[in-house]
């Protein structure tokens, strides 16, 4: 509300998302989640690539009072079938790379029906200590384990992260790790919540440090 026009989310190649219309799609997107049945306290996964969507799905889960759980799609089906049930997910949003989930599927990037308000559902007030996000262990040494993070600590984490990094809405911050890992929510909530903004890495930059080094210098990243 404080800087609707500055660019919220950024993905090398296409044009930037603005805070405003980050909010107005995170805003439908919660609408369409209500609709297909997702009510506060539900848990919903997120299987997807790096993506604008990724992020606007997670200001959307939280929007209905639900919980997310990130899931990452280069897992075995297997494993993703153990995490969505393990963590009680009644739906999960993907973008079509996975195939053979138990749990009913939502595509992550079909566009919302532009009759769904763009304004925030109504919510009757929650608990602090409500869930924000469930993580999964990857499995590699069995089953995977999933740690549940209330919004609390996810609070108190990104209003000490943001001072720490020195974040200002002048910065431009690389997501970097993996979305299945939750350094990944503190880059993506630390920014937002400083109004800076949040780049989403290429491929390649994880692939060559000389890739990295000069997307870093073209894409103008501070942090």
């Amino acid at each position: 509300a404080r800087q609707p026009d500055h660019p919220a989310l950024e993905q090398p190649g296409e044009a930037p998302l603005s805070y405003a219309a980050r909010d107005r799609l995170a805003n439908q997107r919660a609408h369409d989640l209500i609709a297909a049945g997702i009510a506060p306290g539900d848990v919903v996964g997120i299987c997807a690539a790096r993506s604008p969507g990724f992020v606007t799905a997670q200001l959307a889960v939280w929007k209905t009072g639900a919980t997310f759980v990130p899931m990452d799609p280069s897992y075995p089906t297997e494993t993703l079938n153990i995490i969505g049930e393990d963590s009680g997910a009644k739906l999960i949003l993907t973008d079509g790379s996975v195939q053979g989930l138990s749990v009913k599927t939502m595509d992550l990037h079909a566009p919302p029906d532009g009759a769904l308000p763009e304004t925030p559902p109504a919510r009757d007030a929650m608990p602090a200590d409500r869930l924000a996000y469930i993580i999964f262990t990857s499995g590699s040494t069995g089953r995977p384990k999933g740690v549940m993070i209330s919004h609390t600590s996810l609070a108190a984490h990104s209003r000490a992260i943001i001072p720490l990094l020195g974040l200002t809405q002048a910065d431009r911050m690389l997501q970097f790790a993996a979305l299945s890992f939750d350094v990944a929510i503190e880059e993506v909530m630390g920014t937002l919540l400083a109004g800076a903004t949040l780049v989403l890495r290429t491929t390649e930059m994880s692939q060559s440090t000389d890739v990295f080094l000069d997307q870093v210098r073209a894409l103008g990243i501070t942090t």
